[in-house]
This record gives structure tokens, C-alpha cells and sequence, in this order.
């Protein structure tokens, strides 16, 4: 568990990233412009998935244990604009859109946008 510590530490200071062990992404997972990307544990991301600057995905409330967290899963094709929260334990469908400061705390179906603090759908491009 020492060496995970120390290469969190390292991912952070080097690239600005936040990344809890425990996490999951599938392969295709593009983070631009890293800085301020916090992810954690127990996230799950699919494929091709992009992350901007300032995202977090995590739980909704602050715990100290790892029991009883919720944390989201979000699906492939998946864009999380800047400053994005997605918070609690939702599932976001594939291709889903989340604009700029938006914070997420309920599910998204699959091929929507969704913006605002609370987040509400603007879109649904089902496929």
C-alpha cells in the first residue's frame, strides 16, 4: 500500500491529477488539460471516454470509510466539460454530454446533454 501512496503523490505533483486507487477505465480515456481532475475511489469510466481541466467524479458525501460510498459509472463516449461534478452513485449512459460547472447527481440516459447546477437535460440524441 506504501508504493500506491507514493505513486499517487507522484501522478498529482507531476500531472495535477488526483486519481484514487481503485478507480477504473477502460481503454480511450483522454484527460486534457489535466489539472484539478480529481477521481475516485471505486469510479468507473468506459471506453473512449474525455475528461477536461477541474473535473471530479465522486461520492456525495464525505466518509472516511470505504463501506457504504457511492460513486458514479459513467458509460463509453462520455465528454465531462470543465469544472464538472458527478457525484453520488448514478450511471451516466453512453455519449452523454455534461457542459461546463455542471453538477450531476442523478442518472443520465444514454445520448443526452445535460447542464446547470443541478444538472438537467437540454438534449436527448437517442441512437
Amino acid at each position: 500500500m506504501p508504493i500506491a501512496r507514493v505513486i499517487r503523490y507522484r501522478n498529482f505533483r507531476a500531472h495535477g491529477i488526483d486519481w484514487v486507487n481503485g478507480a477504473r477505465a477502460e481503454g480511450g480515456l483522454v484527460i486534457r488539460h489535466t489539472s484539478g481532475v480529481v477521481v475516485g475511489h471505486q469510479v468507473s469510466i468506459g471506453k473512449n471516454a474525455t475528461l477536461l481541466q477541474n473535473v471530479t467524479l465522486g461520492q456525495k458525501s464525505i466518509s472516511t470509510s470505504d463501506q457504504g460510498q457511492e460513486n458514479p459509472t459513467l458509460g463509453n463516449g462520455i465528454v465531462v466539460g470543465c469544472g464538472a461534478a458527478i457525484l453520488g452513485s448514478i450511471h451516466l449512459g453512453d455519449n452523454c454530454v455534461v457542459g461546463a460547472n455542471s453538477v450531476v447527481t442523478r442518472n443520465v440516459s444514454s445520448g443526452s446533454r445535460v447542464v446547470g447546477s443541478p444538472a438537467r437535460t437540454i438534449e436527448n440524441r437517442k441512437k
